[in-house]
């Protein structure tokens, strides 16, 4: 039995548990950046609970609202100076995974004046800001890991970090955040949920925790993603949003014991360079990924399909009708240009049977080529 796990996160969950914080963000500090995009937070409550609590709690604040999607890394690194001249005692991100990663990387930028913008890919610094975390979509499970991906904007990559310093001192988990998300990002949230549960579920750092985890997330997530592909353009309700939220953290914290498989680094340049929504660019691959491994763990599998209730074969189809990315054709090119990305990257053998960039690449032109 492997019994070993790590999660320092304060999770405080339920209806109307951000709006009731004050007690819990008093200790913190007196100074506060808020990190957020431009619209979502606005959109669904979440920035008016956050200033209404600051006030209440006697915290002054700052809001940073420039986070795009595949948040750049510039961007981060002028939030932590921001923080740092505000003289923030902590940082509060508000969204998606963008500004929740946004948050981390602002929260080490701030503690580290002496950083460039780069140097947070070394993981040689100590000391971060305390961070805490409102999700606002049922995706990337950040609020409980210790990971932010970044997009490097002289270099059009995005490349993750991981470091104890980017875990969260708190995250509230509210669900009825995610109750505005719009159709597509919800289905494209969910994907990359269910990417978390599966890659880390046969990653061969996965333990006894993981594996149960993958499979409460997938049992959260699935059922309602097949809701979401019988009923096109129809946003669930308020009971299912909470099963693919709470399915997302689920998620997130397998993926924090277990890392993932190659769909998420294949599915970056889709992301980056095509426009293509994080979640579908990494599910685009992970029929392909349980294909290649399922075989290799047969318990393992036979597990998985129980929870799922169906088989890999039903499963891929139905993945496949929910990425739903039709017009995208690469050049053979370009699909070993993608394909040599991952060159180097532990996600091709964090798995149960390890891929080879030649393999990869067999994918690409298979699917997009």
């Amino acid at each position: 039995m492997d019994f070993n796990f790590f999660m320092p996160v304060k999770v405080v969950s339920g209806y109307g548990c951000f709006e009731n914080s004050q007690d819990e963000l008093k200790p913190l500090g007196k100074r506060c950046l808020i990190v957020t995009g431009k619209n979502s937070a606005k959109t669904n409550g979440a920035l008016k609970t956050a200033e209404k609590v600051l006030k209440d709690a006697g915290i002054d604040y700052l809001i940073y609202d420039k986070i795009i999607p595949n948040p750049l890394l510039s961007s981060c690194y002028e939030a932590g100076i921001m923080a740092r001249k505000f003289r923030a005692d902590f940082i509060l991100g508000i969204g998606g995974g963008s500004p929740l990663d946004s948050a981390k990387a602002a929260a080490v930028f701030a503690s580290n004046p002496s950083m460039q913008p780069e140097d947070i890919y070394k993981c040689n610094f100590s000391k971060a800001l305390p961070i805490v975390l409102v999700g606002t979509t049922a995706g990337t499970g950040s609020e409980v890991t210790a990971t932010a991906v970044l997009t490097i904007d002289s270099k059009n990559i995005k490349k993750s970090i991981t470091h104890k310093c980017c875990y969260a001192t708190l995250a509230f988990a509210d669900p009825k955040y995610t109750e505005t998300c719009p159709y597509n990002l919800t289905v494209s949230a969910a994907l990359d949920a269910l990417c978390h549960a599966i890659e880390g579920y046969y990653s061969k750092r996965a333990g006894d925790i993981a594996h149960a985890a993958a499979l409460v997330a997938v049992k959260k997530l699935w059922p309602n993603m097949m809701w979401l592909r019988q009923h096109p353009d129809t946003l669930p309700d308020g009971k299912a949003r909470e099963e693919l939220y709470y399915g997302s953290l689920w998620a997130g914290i397998t993926l924090n014991l277990s890392g993932t498989g190659f769909p998420h680094p294949a599915g970056y340049p889709l992301s980056v360079e095509l426009g293509i929504p994080h979640g579908k660019a990494c599910a685009i691959f992970l029929p392909d990924y349980i294909r290649h491994n399922a075989p290799a763990a047969p318990e393992l599998t036979v597990k998985l399909i129980s929870a799922l209730g169906c088989g890999i074969d039903p499963f891929c189809e139905a993945v496949k009708d929910l990425t739903a990315v039709r017009g995208v054709k690469l050049s053979p090119q370009k699909c070993l240009e993608y394909a040599k990305m991952l060159e180097g990257r532990k996600n091709l053998t964090n798995a149960v049977n390890p891929s080879t960039v030649d393999e990869v690449h067999s994918i690409y032109l298979k699917l997009l080529g």
